[in-house]
């Protein structure tokens, strides 16, 4: 199965981290895996070293950050945007995933994509906006609210975003949180973790002394 990953920034932060960890999870059970970054960072050096493949395509994302700008300059801006449309078609189309999947709601271009590409979509909702990251979605949310349908699947890496998205946008989604991990990875992780406290407890307690 090929699968698309598209990528909102190119830091190794909580979302792209995330996502950066399904797709080499997928590409480790035998799909064929390829991530859009939008520009160059920690996340283009990852996947070098994971040896999953790769391109760099500028996109904006479709939000304001701090506070709402007029509409006359959300309307530039989108007009902008749509100028580099042109080469993240030609990846599409050129790559012909059969899914793709979207790392958060700060960026949904694929979702007017698609209306071209008639391939499933997966939206990984990840966040509330202006309460923890201070951005806004342009037009009030109207974009998004209007293109909500076009995902074929949508997940959620939180109860509250869960809930915050089915009140708002009655978008109903699945939940999957940040971190994913094999049983054996996660059995590991745990018992390092118990491994841990214990060498750590006798230093905590004789600090509080």
């Amino acid at each position: 199965m090929k699968i698309l990953f598209l990528s909102h920034d190119s830091h190794l932060h909580g979302a792209t981290r995330s996502m950066l960890d399904l797709a080499e999870e997928f590409s480790n059970k035998g799909h064929e895996a390829k991530v859009i970054l939008p520009t160059g960072g920690l996340a283009e050096n990852y996947l070098k070293n994971k040896h999953i493949p790769f391109k760099k395509v500028f996109y904006p994302l479709f939000i304001q950050y701090g506070k709402e700008d007029k509409l006359k300059t959300q309307f530039k801006k989108l007009y902008s945007a749509f100028r580099h449309l042109p080469i993240l078609v030609s990846y599409i189309k050129e790559y012909n995933p059969d899914i793709i999947y979207i790392n958060t709601s700060v960026n949904y271009w694929l979702l007017i994509l698609s209306f071209f590409y008639k391939k499933p979509i997966i939206l990984h909702l990840r966040e509330f906006g202006k309460e923890d990251h201070a951005v806004f979605k342009n037009f009030k949310g109207l974009m998004f609210n209007l293109l909500k349908k076009r995902a074929t699947l949508y997940l959620s890496n939180s109860r509250a975003i869960q809930q915050y998205y089915q009140e708002k946008y009655q978008i109903k989604s699945y939940l999957l949180y940040n971190g994913v991990f094999k049983r054996e990875t996660f059995i590991q992780n745990s018992t390092l973790k118990k491994i841990n406290l214990k060498v750590r407890q006798p230093l905590l307690v004789w600090l509080v002394i």
